[in-house]
């Protein structure tokens, strides 16, 4: 962190990086209130991609921490908005849905970002898990005509899955909580990893895609856009979600362990 010195303080106050100081501008516009640390933290996040390589990849990020729909509905890169629907409680570190109708439209789409055929990425940090058995779309979008690649982070029962093409990369899983990350790398290589408190663990690692390219319909967090209908509905505490370009298994890392840094030191919260 660079500081500069400010007559009017009569002391060095940190110089934030330009892209978060245009973020947090428009979010304390929207109503969020942005704490010093808080700002530290958030510039810190974007240098440190920016330095690691991976800040270029991300296209989209939303970080619904706020306590304040406006707020919480704007993105991290291009300062855009998406848009609340149904049912959403706005917490101090988390936005969650009802299950039934609430869910956040990011606003733009996969093929719009520049997603294509050998290069996507999605994650979502899970700060806690709705109970159940039932499936649950956390982040996801399947078009079906024409019909596109899904792209998608779910569960059902005890099996995660992150969707990066035809079939689902799925695994076991019975601890839902954790920043979950997908990416496909080439049309042949796709993976799926999460962090938790303890580090990260690679869920899987396949060779199963599909051509077509990714979806021209805008993709939900708290719900999946199925063709345009909106179904499959979660009440899972979301602390942040992104969309962007391919990301390798180290990037991956990367971000995941700077996006925990960040959201830790922004809520006062801890990754399960």
């Amino acid at each position: 962190m660079i500081y500069q010195y400010s007559n009017r303080l009569g002391s060095f106050a940190p110089v934030l990086d330009p892209d978060a100081k245009a973020y947090i501008d428009v979010i304390v516009a929207a109503g969020a209130t942005v704490s010093g640390a808080q700002k530290k933290a958030i510039s810190e996040f974007y240098v440190t991609g920016k330095n690691e390589g991976w800040y270029a990849q991300i296209k989209r990020l939303y970080l619904p921490i706020w306590e304040v729909a406006n707020a919480n509905a704007i993105d991290l890169i291009s300062t855009n908005s998406g848009t609340f629907a149904g049912t959403v409680t706005y917490s101090a570190g988390y936005i969650t849905g009802n299950g039934s109708n609430g869910r956040f439209d990011i606003g733009t789409s996969p093929d719009a970002l520049g997603l294509v055929d050998g290069s996507a990425s999605l994650s979502v940090l899970v700060y806690l898990a709705q109970a159940g058995t039932g499936f649950r779309s956390i982040f996801g979008v399947t078009q079906t005509s024409p019909p596109r690649k899904n792209l998608k982070i779910s569960r059902f029962s005890t099996t995660s899955a992150v969707d990066l093409g035809a079939n689902p990369s799925s695994s076991s899983d019975t601890n839902f909580n954790g920043i979950y990350i997908g990416s496909e790398t080439a049309l042949n290589s796709r993976y799926s990893r999460v962090r938790r408190s303890g580090g990260v663990t690679s869920l899987v690692t396949n060779t199963t895609s599909s051509p077509g390219g990714y979806p021209t319909i805008n993709p939900q967090i708290m719900a999946a856009n199925n063709g345009g209908s909106m179904a499959n509905f979660s009440a899972d505490s979301i602390g942040a979600a992104h969309i962007g370009l391919a990301l390798t298994t180290a990037q991956a890392d990367q971000y995941s362990a700077a996006l925990k840094t960040m959201w830790e030191t922004c809520t006062g919260l801890t990754l399960p």
